[in-house]
């Protein structure tokens, strides 16, 4: 059903989970990621909407909007795909934060007529790359504004410094979320304990001093 509490479009799934654990790490498997992408996947085409464009936040919202995009061809639905990346930016101060946006330009350029874009993220943090990219991409239109939506599989609401909020998401979490993939900002315990077992990892992270 929609969430009509706060008045956005958010679409409430009900897979949706809640954890309640600050300061821990909360370990995404492979396999847990795809089934949340896939969980979003069906919540959009089920609450109706049908986005003409599919844009994926590198690096994290990359492996999410594949897994959506497969399902979205998989449907019948028509759109185009692209990736966007995004970097944080700090001026000499670091005082005043900014948001660079590489290849939204050429997404927009080579898409023609679009009524309907969908950011995809792994994770809605911030927000702020999202809100960017949302701001851009209303500037690039002008007064024809397509209707954006956005969609992660994790939300951290009391990380939000927006005021927006994901209009799609699976499990909003305080906790600090690992990915598959990440390893940097880990202990050497945590980059093989909380990871499936790994050959491969095991033997490069033993070599290292």
């Amino acid at each position: 059903m929609f969430d009509r509490g706060t008045g956005s479009r958010r679409y409430t799934a009900g897979s949706q989970t809640h954890y309640h654990r600050p300061m821990d790490k909360l370990y995404i498997s492979a396999n847990q990621l795809l089934e949340d992408s896939w969980q979003l996947a069906f919540d959009i085409i089920e609450s109706g909407y049908r986005p003409d464009l599919l844009l994926g936040l590198w690096r994290g919202g990359a492996p999410v909007a594949i897994a959506i995009q497969e399902v979205l061809s998989l449907c019948g639905i028509a759109h185009q795909h692209y990736p966007v990346v995004t970097r944080h930016y700090a001026g000499i101060d670091n005082r005043h934060p900014e948001i660079l946006i590489e290849g939204l330009e050429y997404a927009l350029g080579k898409s023609g007529p679009i009524g309907c874009i969908l950011i995809v993220d792994d994770i809605h943090d911030t927000g702020l790359s999202a809100s960017a990219v949302t701001k851009a991409i209303n500037a690039w239109y002008g007064p024809a504004k397509p209707e954006i939506r956005v969609a992660a599989p994790y939300f951290k609401p009391g990380n939000n410094r927006t005021a927006s909020v994901p209009d799609y998401y699976c499990h909003c979490t305080e906790q600090w979320v690992v990915f598959p993939h990440e390893l940097k900002g880990l202990s050497p315990a945590e980059q093989l304990e909380g990871k499936p077992p790994s050959r491969t990892l095991q033997k490069y992270l033993q070599k290292r001093p």
